[in-house]
């Protein structure tokens, strides 16, 4: 119903066509975003660069870890990763912080 063809008749239907579409969640809420990596994926984490880093020095650890389990509690998912002889490594890393090996 547009705004234009509403009238005395008609308010009431409007009113409660308003409050039903606010009673509906936002469709970004129901969405999730596709993880981009799995459980057991091999990876390389982002390096901290300081103000004085050579832009040609690799921006990536040299060492690989493995990915042991995601938590999609937190929005964007965060990944928790242990090296390759299975020891965990404390915290956590989003998306963006890990590449693929």
């Amino acid at each position: 119903m547009s705004p234009v063809s509403v009238n005395l008749n008609n308010a009431a239907l409007a009113r409660k066509n308003l409050e039903n579409r606010s009673k509906l969640p936002p469709s970004s809420y129901n969405r999730r975003k596709k993880l981009k990596y799995k459980i057991g994926d091999l990876v390389r984490i982002s390096r901290a660069k300081n103000a004085f880093a050579k832009g040609y020095e690799g921006g990536w650890t040299i060492e690989i870890f493995k990915i042991k389990r995601i938590s999609e509690a937190w929005q964007p998912a965060v990944y928790y990763v242990e090296d390759l002889a299975g020891e965990p490594i404390d915290g956590f890393f989003y998306e963006q912080e890990l590449t693929i090996e």
